[in-house]
């Protein structure tokens, strides 16, 4: 993809969410209790944290699905509006979004309740009346979020309008383990070291099988691509910035990462580029880049493309 053009990318927003901190002296056990001394509340969910990211790096993004009904969800919206994500979203499905409520101990790791509305059949209806409503342009890119047997009904909806479809694998969602994930349909395939180690032999034969890349996220101890070539490993970004929150990493990366694949980086270069995007992000709360920070990206994205067209001139 010549980064001299404006790419293009469709990521399915089945759900607006909503992230509430809370600030906690300690994760209490059973019976326990513990002080709260600060809350906060951000926009957030793993697809609008994707769109918001990918945003960031210049490429032009629509995000569609069911629009809201909750004012706290509506939130996650007007963010991601403002972030200049095109919004193509049904209301006549509109319904709740999800909260997501993060401990965040001063002495060790976050925990995290999501607190989810059983209403996959609105959620259904609402991705297929937005694609719908788009007629049928194309994009460079397509993202489905977590992957979930609620996506299976308008999978090939979506497949027909991208170049490159990629999804994220959770151990939380895989009931069944990998047997049931439509893996054919996937060109960039993500997951954590968590969800990928216990399925490490199967996941790697599904990726020669079904020639997708396979992107492994391990925390301080980077990242990995398992491509045509084998395997490539890149480091974590060092910064002497403290870690301060983890929440949405996963999903900065996977941006940064689809990010660096549209501008034409490939490999160690494209893991390199996401494993910094990471890094700056878990230097400060919420998953999203702050609006400074998102500026500064779009004018690095756009000084790229200048160049090339110089190149190529």
């Amino acid at each position: 993809m010549p980064s001299s053009l404006r790419t293009t990318a469709l990521v399915v927003l089945d759900r607006s969410s909503t992230d509430i901190y809370l600030e906690v002296n300690h994760l209490p056990a059973g019976g326990d209790k513990a002080l709260l001394p600060h809350t906060s509340i951000h926009p957030g969910g793993v697809n609008g944290n994707f769109a918001a990211n990918l945003a960031s790096f210049g490429t032009s993004v629509t995000a569609v699905g069911s629009a809201t009904s909750d004012p706290l969800a509506q939130h996650d919206l007007d963010d991601l509006s403002s972030r200049g994500v095109e919004l193509r979203l049904d209301g006549t499905t509109a319904g709740p979004g999800n909260t997501c409520y993060v401990l965040v101990p001063s002495d060790g790791d976050r925990a995290i309740l999501i607190d989810v509305a059983p209403d996959r059949a609105r959620i259904i209806a609402g991705l297929r009346n937005a694609l719908d409503s788009l007629g049928s342009p194309s994009f460079d890119l397509g993202y489905v979020g977590v992957w979930g047997e609620h996506l299976l009904d308008n999978m090939s909806s979506i497949r027909e309008r991208v170049s490159t479809l990629a999804t994220t694998l959770e151990i939380s969602t895989l009931r069944n383990g990998i047997e049931d994930v439509p893996f054919d349909w996937f060109d960039i395939v993500f997951c954590a070291d968590e969800t990928f180690d216990p399925f490490a032999e199967a996941l790697e034969s599904a990726a020669i099988v079904h020639n997708f890349e396979l992107v492994v996220t391990r925390g301080a101890a980077g990242s990995q691509l398992r491509a045509r070539s084998g395997w490539t490993t890149a480091p974590a970004a060092a910064s002497p910035l403290p870690v301060v929150d983890t929440t949405g990493a996963g999903d900065c990366f996977a941006a940064a990462y689809c990010g660096a694949i549209l501008r034409g980086e490939a490999g160690l270069g494209a893991l390199t580029t996401a494993n910094l995007a990471a890094r700056q992000t878990v230097a400060h709360l919420g998953a999203r880049p702050s609006l400074l920070s998102q500026q500064l990206r779009q004018m690095d994205a756009g000084r790229a493309r200048s160049h090339d067209q110089l190149d190529v001139q």
